[in-house]
């Protein structure tokens, strides 16, 4: 988002909201349920990388 102005005024209030702890935690398991889905679809990804690197046959590379 681009504002473009000469004359406006900004006001910074404190914050109204915070994360309970159980909401705190719940947001924590998330990100860190994200994380290691993450990891483990990439962990996934560079073996299929490395056997398609083994084997020419996959790549359709084969001669006959």
């Amino acid at each position: 988002m681009v504002i473009e102005s000469a004359d406006y005024a900004l006001e910074i209030s404190a914050a109204e909201w915070r994360m309970t702890p159980a909401e705190e935690a719940q947001r924590a398991k998330q990100a860190a349920q994200g994380m290691n889905d993450f990891m483990r679809r990439l962990g996934d990804a560079v073996e299929r990388q490395q056997r398609r690197k083994k084997d020419p046959k996959q790549r359709g590379d084969e001669q006959d």
